[in-house]
């Protein structure tokens, strides 16, 4: 099982040119806004809800271990997804894959926090 979310789009409009998608240089010339890209917002994705999702076999892809200025160890491993048979797909961390029951009590952890944080 993989945990993954459902995301929405939130839209926030660009300070830098108050949501015109332009800005006015001093000699007058209006150039695209280098903050929103000629858009106007700036785009955001929120959760909206945390679910699981089967995917078939798992693979192991890569482990790194990084070793910080302080002499601290980080390590990651990620994991493919072999649903096609032939590796292909996306790679998740470790701590999006679940081998077990626990996946369940995950998402209703993160859905909680969601709930939370909408109040």
């Amino acid at each position: 099982m993989i945990i993954l979310n459902r995301q929405r789009e939130v839209r926030i409009p660009c300070a830098a040119c108050s949501a015109k998608g332009q800005i006015t240089l001093g000699d007058g010339e209006e150039v695209p806004c280098p903050r929103c890209w000629n858009d106007g917002y700036k785009r955001e994705w929120e959760p909206t809800c945390w679910r699981f999702e089967t995917c078939g076999t798992v693979g192991k892809v890569s482990h790194s271990a990084v070793i910080d200025e302080k002499g601290e160890t980080t390590s990651s491993t990620d994991y493919m997804i072999d649903a096609t048979g032939i590796g292909s797909g996306s790679v998740w961390s470790e701590d999006k894959v679940w081998t077990d029951d626990t996946w369940k009590d995950e998402c209703d952890r993160l859905n909680a926090e969601i709930e939370e944080e909408q109040q």
